[in-house]
């Protein structure tokens, strides 16, 4: 008698428990429709042209993001921060860092643009970060680099002025 009572008691236990289990679990929902499906760079010259390595001396060019996501909630208004190198790499300083925002396009899409700047001869690279909104988290696209050419036609120096406190006590200047 003691053992069908036992078996009943632990037959009651195991129910007990997978119900607390359920309970503790709840549901199962889908997992998060929410994800970034697509962000990527590309090199445009002043007219919005596609551009790739090798590129001229002298050209206007920008950087251009663009971003799409899937699901809900659709993307809110969020920044791009765009640095240009003057390596192949995207390593070293930064010449320039700019925050740009993001154009929505739809609820799903957006791009952003960097300023323009005029090539010279050498190595240059660009990289983008998209910095997330509450939905979507920050993501670096991949390192996009480029190479100016100095065809020997065209002029490429770059006019720049540094002061300087000289230890002789005066200001000094070169460009």
């Amino acid at each position: 008698m003691r053992q069908p009572f036992m078996r009943m008691v632990a037959v009651a236990l195991l129910a007990l428990t997978v119900a607390i289990g359920a309970l503790a679990i709840g549901p199962r929902e889908k997992a998060s429709a929410t994800e970034i499906l697509d962000f990527h760079t590309v090199l445009h010259d002043s007219s919005h042209q596609d551009l790739s390595s090798p590129i001229a001396a002298n050209i206007s060019v920008h950087d251009y993001a663009f971003i799409q996501v899937s699901g809900a909630p659709p993307l809110a208004p969020s920044t791009v921060t765009f640095k240009r190198y003057k390596s192949s790499d995207c390593s070293g300083y930064p010449a320039s860092v700019e925050e740009v925002p993001l154009t929505l396009e739809g609820p799903g899409s957006a791009h952003a643009e960097s300023s323009s700047f005029v090539t010279s001869g050498g190595d240059f690279s660009y990289l983008a970060t998209f910095n997330g909104d509450g939905a979507y988290p920050s993501m670096t696209a991949a390192c996009e680099s480029f190479k100016g050419t100095n065809d020997g036609k065209t002029n490429t120096c770059n006019w720049g002025w540094d002061w300087s406190w000289s230890r002789s006590g005066s200001w000094s200047w070169w460009h």
